[in-house]
């Protein structure tokens, strides 16, 4: 697969995609931010997610298609290929929530899923399918891609490990002021049913939560 840095010198025109308005996604997220409040952290090179910012020009959300998919991006996007059964420590949902946000407006993401790769330089899906190590890589692709498309409100791709869905990260810079709304918002680390939600479908990729 290419792992390699965006060509900066080049000027691509990445395809989009356009997402109505009323369109509901799921995301884990810490419980220290609102479900609809975009995270300002810069990460490090062991820490964050795949599109998070370099230098904090902007914050993000990220989100996913249905539950499935947010568990999927979220808590087992480090599981190494070669591991058929995934046991994920139980600090790993410690003060997280599981949330259900509605669009409120139209928006138009960059797609990195089908056609997408090619149009901005990649012979496949290496940008959306790598492991963490390559992250600090990725959020490169994610600066190039904001330049090379200064009209896209954040980019669409298939999770690593469930290429029937969507995963989605929005930029605060780049959609209007508020563009979603609260529509649940549960803890995930205590008895209740996000918590058995979560368990479940983490059993369906045979993942467990280590107790």
């Amino acid at each position: 697969m290419p792992r390699k840095y965006p060509g900066r010198s080049q000027k691509y025109e990445p395809n989009t995609s356009d997402l109505d308005s009323g369109l509901e996604l799921w995301r884990i997220h810490s419980e220290i931010y609102d479900a609809n409040a975009f995270n300002p952290t810069i990460p490090d090179d062991k820490s964050g997610g795949r599109f998070d910012t370099l230098t904090g020009d902007y914050s993000y959300i990220y989100a996913g298609s249905d539950v499935n998919a947010a568990v999927a991006e979220t808590l087992i996007r480090d599981r190494p290929p070669n591991r058929p059964y995934y046991r994920i420590l139980k600090k790993r949902i410690r003060g997280k929530k599981l949330s259900k946000i509605r669009l409120k407006i139209d928006l138009k993401v960059v797609k990195l899923h089908g056609n997408g790769p090619s149009a901005v330089g990649q012979e496949d899906d290496w940008i959306t399918s790598c492991g963490p190590k390559d992250y600090p890589i990725t959020r490169e692709w994610a600066s190039a891609i904001r330049e090379w498309s200064p009209f896209g409100c954040g980019i669409i791709y298939r999770p690593r490990h469930d290429n029937d869905r969507f995963a989605y990260v929005f930029f605060d810079d780049r959609c209007p002021f508020d563009p979603f709304e609260v529509l649940q918002s549960e803890p995930i680390d205590i008895p209740g049913p996000y918590f058995t939600m979560v368990q479940d479908v983490l059993r369906s990729y045979n993942a467990f939560l280590r107790l």
